[in-house]
């Protein structure tokens, strides 16, 4: 262990007497400045950070890391379960192999990626890519600016598009997909029900069972 008015640098390994954990702490556990490391190759290398599990790196200036193989590389991010990673500025990553990688970004649950500016991944499997995108399900994915995609392996990649249901895709800008394998091509259209598709009609409205949009609006 090693302490100093600067930093603080704690770590142990199973097993280990008092007299190895003293030793490795200093080998296998670093600090920056205030800040603090718990864990077998914890890192708090960070301004003011901390560090705490195995294999957990606080990177960024005020940023936070727990669990197993925890990243917070940005500053202000937390980073906490296993093999998270906060990679932008103000991000947080939580619970397992998620990622938030644009600044204020949220990745939470399993396998998510959240990447854009101020976007949100939550489920498992999700993608929010496009600038406030949100994706929540399981395998959505939001993939333009403001996009909504939730439910079970829907897409939202138009511009302010909403998807919704199962296998349901809004492609155009502000578009909305809800239902079954819906799909909204068209610019402000609208496909709801089960296998309804408003093609690439603008403003057009389809609802039902397997029915198409013949002309705009």
């Amino acid at each position: 262990m090693y302490i100093d008015d600067e930093e603080i640098s704690l770590g142990r390994k199973a097993g280990e007497s008092n007299y190895e954990a003293t030793y490795n702490a200093s080998v296998v556990t670093s600090a920056g400045i205030k800040s603090i490391a718990v864990g077998y190759a914890a890192s708090a290398t960070g301004n003011y950070s901390s560090s705490f599990g195995s294999s957990t790196i606080a990177n960024g200036d005020d940023s936070h890391a727990e669990g197993r193989g925890a990243k917070a590389y940005g500053e202000v991010s937390h980073a906490e379960g296993a093999d998270t990673l906060a990679e932008g500025d103000f991000s947080h990553a939580e619970g397992v192999s998620t990622k938030s990688l644009g600044d204020a970004t949220h990745a939470e649950g399993h396998l998510t990626k959240a990447e854009n500016y101020y976007s949100h991944a939550e489920g498992s499997e999700t993608h929010a890519n496009g600038f406030a995108a949100h994706a929540e399900g399981s395998g959505a994915e939001a993939l333009n600016r403001a996009a909504h995609a939730e439910g079970n392996y829907t897409i939202a990649s138009g511009e302010y598009s909403h998807a919704e249901g199962e296998g349901t895709k809004a492609y155009g800008k502000s578009s909305h997909g809800e239902g079954n394998y819906t799909i909204a091509s068209g610019k402000y259209s609208h496909a709801g029900g089960n296998l309804t598709d408003a093609n690439e009609h603008e403003g057009a409205f389809v609802h039902g069972f397997h029915v198409s949009a013949e002309a705009d609006y």
